[in-house]
């Protein structure tokens, strides 16, 4: 089964992302102290609903999002970790692109098990597990046998 559970990772990224859109395109910038990142309204609103429906789902699981500062030894002690980026893609976000995404990855005893790349305005959910290949909607998908990149096209933001 996909990430180890019966689509909760799934459902808390479709919950944040329904806020996320929402909130719509402009919602209030703010620049995080010391790095400088923008941070949106739509940030914080998907990170609150995305670790409160994660801990709810999995009470034991520590919960690690980009939004908000954590101490190392919570992580390092903890066997089953979340890690999330509630909204990446702040700017296409703000600026109303869709190649806006959620984040959401599972550690199980400090060494990556799955996860979920949700892209809400194309609508594409992918999803990855060690050892069951990745699929995007449903549909399994692979890595290309393209020896050169200049033979295809590569997206960068």
């Amino acid at each position: 089964m996909i990430m180890g559970h019966s689509f909760g990772g799934a459902v808390a990224v479709r919950v944040g992302v329904r806020v996320t859109v929402g909130v719509g395109v402009g919602a209030g910038r703010l620049a995080m102290p010391g790095d400088g990142s923008l941070v949106s309204a739509a940030d914080m609103a998907s990170n609150e609903i995305l670790t409160a429906a994660l801990r709810r789902l999995y009470p034991g699981d520590f919960v690690f999002s980009e939004e908000v500062a954590c101490n190392p030894e919570e992580v390092s002690a903890s066997r089953r970790a979340w890690i999330i980026d509630p909204l990446d893609g702040t700017s296409a976000f703000l600026e109303g692109r869709d190649d806006f995404s959620v984040l959401v990855g599972l550690t199980v005893d400090h060494r990556a098990n799955s996860g979920i790349l949700f892209l809400p305005a194309r609508e594409q959910m992918f999803v990855a597990q060690a050892g069951e290949g990745a699929f995007c909607n449903g549909k399994r998908v692979s890595v290309s046998d393209y020896e050169r990149a200049r033979d295809q096209h590569v997206y960068i933001r």
